[in-house]
């Protein structure tokens, strides 16, 4: 009786473990198989009675920022790629992550300055009552965003290092701190 309860408990754990993993290997292949969404500024637009002049200045500009962003969308991919790609034993491993992280950083720089080019273009455009609405859904998407990165539990965004700024490596010093295993 007494050799019963530490094998049942060992059992136990035992199952409790081999889900856990299956739940997180499930989850993660669904991350990764999950679509991008082509980015669609105009929907910021949507129900806001624009005018047709406004709509065709609005499209315009949409397309003119689309334009501007897919090159540093893509930008910032290689990069990621190349961080999630290069290994410690590497003996660039240092260089590669820092110029990696260096081009993620600019690029984002970069991605910022557009986006805000884009909202003062577009906020020019609206009337006070559609920038007040368009604002509010700004700040919907806005709290989507946060709670998608909360729901990730670390990936990518919650392994940056001191600062927040350095890429998926974590540390910031050629260690490799917070890289998953197999990623």
């Amino acid at each position: 009786m007494t050799l019963r309860r530490p094998l049942l408990a060992v059992a136990l754990a035992a199952t409790l473990i081999g889900s856990a993993i299956a739940q997180s290997h499930d989850h993660s292949e669904a991350a990764q198989a999950r679509p991008v969404r082509p980015m669609n500024p105009e929907r910021m637009f949507e129900g806001l009675d624009l005018t047709e002049a406004q709509r065709t200045q609005l499209r315009g500009m949409a397309d003119e920022h689309r334009a501007a962003i897919e090159p540093l969308r893509d930008r910032m991919r290689t990069a990621q790629q190349t961080l999630d790609a290069v290994q410690p034993g590497d003996p660039d491993y240092d260089a590669k992550t820092a110029d990696a992280r260096k081009t993620l950083q600019e690029t984002r720089a970069q991605m910022r300055g557009e986006m805000e080019k884009f909202r003062t273009r577009t906020d020019a455009v609206l009337t006070p009552e559609q920038r007040t609405q368009v604002e509010a859904r700004r700040g919907e998407m806005r709290q989507r965003m946060g709670e998608r990165r909360g729901e990730r539990g670390g990936e990518r965004s919650g392994m940056r290092g001191p600062g927040g700024r350095e890429g998926r490596g974590g540390r910031g010093d050629g260690a490799g701190g917070g890289r998953r295993p197999g990623g």
